[in-house]
C-alpha cells in the first residue's frame, strides 16, 4: 500500500446519534478529499484507503468472516489509526480471526453470526491486533493467552448505529425518506472521515467496465476498472465503504452519451484478495444507481470508538477443559458469600460469546464446538481477561462471584481466578483453586474490601 503525504484540518467529535458529526472547521481535510466543501456541497471524491491509516487488502480465504474483516479490519484499523494518527502496521491492525473463533461454532462458515455480534463483541471485549493474534485462517481456536485479551481491551469500542431508508430495517438509529437523501448521508460520513460498513450482493451483482466522459479528466485513472452496476438477490457478503467518486461514468444504457444518472459510484473495500475476479486490486466500485437495490436493508453501519480508554477492574480467569462447548460462566456483584441475584440485573456480566447470553440465564450465544480450547480433542488451558468496569459503577455488593456450570462428562479444572483493580493496584485472588466440576455449577465469591 502507498503512503501519501496528509494533514488535518479539523477535530471530529464523534456522538451515538448517527447523524450528529461535530466538525471543528468548515472544511473537510483535503486529506480524505481533492477539493474542499462544506457538508452540505460535499467535495467530488474521497478516498479514505488511499490514506495512511488504512491497512492492505487481505485475503479472508475459504472461511466466512467477511464481517470480522469489514468491521474491526477495514472499519476498526482506520477509524483508531486515524483518531490516533499513527500510520497503519501489523501492531496496529485488528485480528479479525480473534473474534471470529470464539463465535463460529467451531464451522467455517458459521450459521449464526450477525454483524451486530461483531460490534457487540467488540463493544465488550475489544480487539486483539494481528501481531498477538495473527490471520492463518485456523477458525478452530481461541485465543487463550490473558495478556493478549488484556491488551485488547484497550480498544473496547463505545458502541455502533446504523442508519437505513424507508425504515427497511429494524432497530435503525436514523431513516431517509428517499435513496437520493440516504446516499447523501453515506457521502457525507466519508467525506468527513469514516468508514462504513454495509451488507451487499456482491457476489451476484451484474459488472461493467468504467467508461471515459471526455468531458472532464476526472475520471481518466479509473477508466476500464470494474464497477457494479446492478445487484441481484444472492449470498450476503460484509463489506467496507471507503469512499465515493462522482467522476466515474457506467454507461448503463450504451449509447455513448454520459447522463447524470449513470455518473458517480461508492467506493468498496473487500476481502477476497487484490486478484479477485471483478475488481480493482482487491476493491470494487458500486454505482450510485446500484447501491440501493444492492445494499441489504440498506442499512448502513458506523462504529463509534473510545479516546484511550483504560479498564479499572479486571478480571483474570483460566480453566482446563476438554468440551469448551459445555462450559457457561459469568461474573457479578453479590452482598453476600452467596448465590448472587438472578441473572439479568445491574450486578451481572455475562462476557458475549464465552458464557451466558446477556439476561438470559443459562443461554448461551455458541456452542463453541466439541473442542478444548486449543482447538483439538485433547484438554488444555484457557486464560482469559475480562473487563469488569461497567459492573463495578454502581458499587453494589461486597463480593465478587465467579459462577461457572460444565454440564459435560468431561472435567472441567478452574485454575485461577483473581479480581484486578488497576487503579489501586491490588489483587484479590481465589484461594481455593484448583477446583474440578464435573456436571455441575458452581460458584466462587472474592470479598472485595473489609
Amino acid at each position: 500500500m502507498t503512503m501519501r503525504p496528509f494533514f488535518v484540518s479539523g477535530l471530529i467529535t464523534f456522538l451515538k446519534s448517527p447523524r450528529i458529526l461535530l466538525l471543528a472547521g468548515l472544511c473537510v481535510s483535503a486529506f480524505y478529499a481533492g477539493d474542499c466543501r462544506t457538508r452540505d456541497q460535499l467535495p467530488h471524491s474521497v478516498d479514505l484507503s488511499n490514506t495512511p491509516f488504512f491497512p492492505p487488502v487481505m485475503d479472508q480465504g475459504e472461511i466466512g468472516s467477511c464481517d470480522w474483516f469489514a468491521v474491526v479490519y477495514y472499519q476498526m484499523t482506520f477509524l483508531y489509526n486515524r483518531q490516533y494518527q499513527r500510520p497503519v502496521a501489523p501492531e496496529n491492525t485488528f485480528s479479525p480471526q480473534f473474534g471470529y473463533n470464539i463465535l463460529n461454532n467451531a464451522g467455517s462458515f458459521p450459521y449464526n453470526i450477525r454483524v451486530d455480534d461483531v460490534y457487540k463483541f467488540v463493544e465488550r471485549h475489544g480487539c486483539a491486533v494481528l501481531t498477538e493474534s495473527p490471520y492463518d485462517r485456523n477458525y478452530l481456536p481461541w485465543c487463550t493467552d490473558a495478556a493478549v485479551w488484556r491488551n485488547a481491551l484497550q480498544y473496547r469500542t463505545a458502541g455502533y448505529s446504523f442508519f437505513t431508508f424507508r425504515d427497511e430495517s429494524p432497530g435503525a438509529d436514523d431513516s431517509f425518506g428517499s435513496e437520493e437523501a440516504f446516499l447523501h448521508e453515506m457521502k457525507s460520513l466519508l467525506s468527513a472521515g469514516e468508514v462504513l460498513v454495509i451488507q451487499s450482493e456482491t457476489f451476484a451483482g451484474f459488472f461493467s467496465r468504467i467508461a471515459d466522459d471526455p468531458a472532464t479528466g476526472e475520471d481518466d485513472p479509473f477508466i476500464g476498472e470494474s464497477i457494479l452496476i446492478k445487484g441481484k438477490n444472492g449470498p450476503e457478503h460484509t463489506v467496507a465503504v471507503v469512499g465515493y467518486n462522482d467522476h466515474v461514468w457506467a454507461d448503463l444504457n450504451r449509447d455513448g452519451v454520459a447522463q447524470a444518472a449513470e455518473k458517480g459510484a461508492l467506493k468498496i473495500a473487500d476481502s477476497i484478495g487484490p486478484d479477485a475476479p471483478d475488481h480493482n486490486r482487491g476493491f470494487l466500485w458500486m454505482a450510485y444507481s446500484a447501491a440501493g437495490p444492492s445494499i441489504f436493508q440498506h442499512r448502513v453501519n458506523r462504529m463509534i470508538i473510545r479516546d484511550r480508554y483504560v479498564p479499572r477492574i479486571l478480571a483474570k480467569l483460566t480453566l482446563n477443559a476438554q468440551e469448551r462447548d459445555k462450559i457457561r460462566f459469568q461474573f457479578g456483584r453479590s452482598p453476600k458469600a452467596e448465590p448472587p441475584l438472578p441473572a439479568g440485573l445491574k450486578s451481572v456480566f455475562d462476557p458475549y460469546g464465552l458464557g451466558y447470553e446477556p439476561c438470559t440465564a443459562g443461554v448461551s450465544l455458541i456452542a463453541g464446538g466439541d473442542l478444548s480450547f486449543g482447538g483439538g480433542k485433547e484438554p488444555g488451558d484457557g486464560s482469559f481477561t475480562f473487563d469488569l468496569t461497567d459492573l463495578d459503577a454502581d458499587g453494589s455488593g461486597d463480593y465478587w462471584y465467579f459462577r461457572i456450570t460444565n454440564s459435560g462428562e468431561k472435567p472441567v479444572i478452574i485454575r485461577e481466578f483473581e479480581i484486578l483493580d488497576t487503579e489501586e493496584g491490588f489483587i484479590i485472588a481465589d484461594q481455593g483453586l484448583p477446583f474440578t466440576l464435573v456436571q455441575q455449577e458452581v460458584y466462587r465469591s472474592l470479598k472485595l474490601r473489609e
